[in-house]
């Protein structure tokens, strides 16, 4: 079931090279090791070594269909999980289904500890919990004037400003109302 509508052109590898395959451990391989499984209790492990990205597609024409097919077998793989895109519910569905909140859109953030960008070879700071500044937004009554308003699902760095140019700790805030 978890390989429901994909056809064997989409798993063909046509590039030169090593590939990293399942050789073993599995309870279930296909497409020569390119897609496992490994079922525990009521939980399912999917295994896919397909990698549209590691195909040289810009410039290597006859990569450019198997890096589109590999590319519809993951997506076809994460729908068979029970994995749903943003643009499927404004797609398919307009209205969403009672049951389910809808949490994109704007929030209120604020970046309440910013670190310098740390190099790859310096030790992560140690992480001593939120901050009182955080602690004191994510109160129910906090004062939210100071906040910024953010697009959800997106990288802090294009929020502008200071978000562009460090790390550190962020609290972003949305009030929903959820139905009986």
């Amino acid at each position: 079931p978890v390989c429901a509508g994909l056809w064997p052109g989409e798993l063909r590898r046509r590039a030169d090279g090593p590939a990293w395959l399942v050789a073993g451990g599995a309870d279930a391989t296909g497409a020569d090791g390119q897609l496992a499984t490994v079922r525990r209790g009521d939980g399912l492990a999917v295994f896919c070594q397909l990698d549209p990205a590691a195909l040289d597609a810009g410039t290597v024409s006859w990569n450019r269909l198997t890096a589109w097919r590999q590319g519809r077998a993951i997506a076809q793989l994460a729908a068979n999980l029970g994995a749903e895109l943003a643009c499927d519910g404004r797609l398919l569905a307009p209205i969403p289904p009672p049951d389910r909140i809808r949490l994109d859109g704007t929030w209120k953030a604020a970046l309440t500890l910013p670190l310098p960008p740390s190099a790859a070879d310096q030790p992560k700071p140690k992480d001593l919990g939120p901050t009182a500044a955080a602690l004191a937004l994510v109160r129910p009554d906090a004062d939210e004037s100071g906040l910024a308003a953010v697009p959800a699902g997106k990288e802090w760095e294009s929020y502008g400003g200071a978000w562009t140019t460090t790390d550190g700790e962020a609290v972003f805030r949305r009030t929903i109302d959820i139905p009986a």
